[in-house]
């Protein structure tokens, strides 16, 4: 079942709006609202906001009907995974740059896409990231973003700080085969295509954390994406692949073992 956005505003244009947002939706309501709320307080209004729920049964769909924002556009269907559903709003979205902004997460305040549209720098970059800020059950984070040349060891900041331009993603896709890592390995593949990656000085986002990667029993399977990764998209030795995997993953044991002494100094790097 698709269900296109209210009927436009008086006076509201048809042209393509600035920013596209990507929700991807299954049985969240309060993360869904809490999302909304932060899009919702935006100084910045030109923007779409796609969500693309898997059906949900806890509420989600009605709350969004009861929004009545013309800024809406609900695509209600199944889907096969978390990916999938944001391949759905990227084929749906119009706007000039995409931004993926999962149910939970929120913009950091209520300047970001406004100062992402002001800035000089926006016309000539393809990929624009920004810092973003982790919040856990017990402690806050800053996670400042690493350079995008740092993209064979790690995704360099966190998915929902990344503004893609529309025309250069248009022709790519989610990877569905990577059930961890697709997010970094689309990254990786228009980086490699040459897209011009630039970062501001922007708080983007707050992340929960606890990722599609980020479970401890999902440790193994995102080792084996990574080679993979490094493999078919970046076509690194597997040499510095194996280097670049072993330096990874002793930073994420040393994070569980130590997360307060990781969170102090990766807030400051």
């Amino acid at each position: 079942m698709r269900q296109a956005g209210a009927p436009s505003e008086a006076g509201r244009t048809m042209t393509a709006p600035r920013f596209s947002i990507v929700t991807v939706n299954l049985d969240n309501h309060a993360g869904l609202a809490a999302t909304w709320h932060s899009l919702r307080d935006q100084s910045f209004g030109d923007f779409e906001w796609i969500v693309v729920d898997a059906v949900s049964r806890d509420g989600s769909i009605d709350f969004l009907h009861a929004l009545g924002d013309s800024r809406l556009a609900l695509i209600c269907e199944p889907d096969r995974s978390l990916y999938d559903g944001m391949n759905k709003g990227l084929d749906r979205a119009r706007g000039d740059f995409l931004l993926f902004l999962n149910s939970g997460d929120r913009l950091a305040d209520a300047e970001v896409l406004r100062r992402m549209a002001d800035w000089p720098r926006l016309g000539e970059t393809d990929i624009a990231y920004g810092d973003a800020t982790e919040i856990g059950p017990q402690n806050t984070m800053i996670k400042r973003a690493m350079p995008h040349w740092m993209v064979a060891y790690s995704m360099f900041t966190h998915h929902q700080a990344i503004f893609y331009r529309r025309a250069f993603i248009a022709s790519t896709r989610y990877d569905l085969s990577f059930r961890r890592v697709a997010d970094w390995a689309l990254t990786a593949t228009l980086l490699k295509r040459g897209a011009q990656a630039r970062h501001i000085d922007l708080m983007v986002c707050h992340f929960a954390r606890g990722g599609v990667s980020q479970a401890p029993d999902r440790i193994e399977d995102a080792r084996a994406e990574m080679i993979r990764l490094h493999r078919e998209v970046l076509g690194l030795p597997t040499a510095l692949s194996r280097l670049l995997v072993a330096a990874k993953f002793a930073v994420n044991d040393f994070r569980r073992k130590w997360p307060g002494a990781y969170d102090f100094i990766r807030s400051r790097v």
